[in-house]
């Protein structure tokens, strides 16, 4: 698996590999951390941040209230619309996250799709 930068945590590198299973992904850095895009639309990013790291995903909005009004681990991120975090502290809190990255991707890979972006 490709190193990201100088971080030594392994949670960071098992969540890039999970982002990177997806199809028809680009991975770039945007804000300072890596980001995740398909259709041309940023779906998450993943940034260390000392011993943690932080997911963040945009969600469809029904997904997002989900996310913040559940016993989920996210938190709505900043003032943004449809976007959520959570912190990653080890490798085992990677796999709970599987099914919120996958919403997330699912979701603009169809906002994609309706707008007629190539991928």
């Amino acid at each position: 698996m490709k190193k990201h930068g100088k971080n030594p945590n392994q949670h960071f590198e098992k969540l890039v590999a999970r982002f990177s299973q997806l199809p028809e992904i680009e991975t770039k850095r945007m804000f300072g951390y890596e980001s995740f895009f398909t259709h041309g639309r940023c779906f998450g990013g993943i940034r260390p941040l000392g011993s943690e790291t932080s997911v963040v995903l945009r969600l469809s909005h029904d997904d997002y209230r989900k996310a913040v009004e559940t016993t989920s681990p996210f938190s709505p991120f900043r003032n943004t619309k449809d976007w959520v975090e959570c912190k990653v502290t080890s490798p085992k809190d990677v796999e709970p996250l599987t099914p919120w990255i996958e919403l997330s991707y699912a979701y603009a890979h169809k906002v994609g799709d309706r707008r007629g972006n190539s991928c």
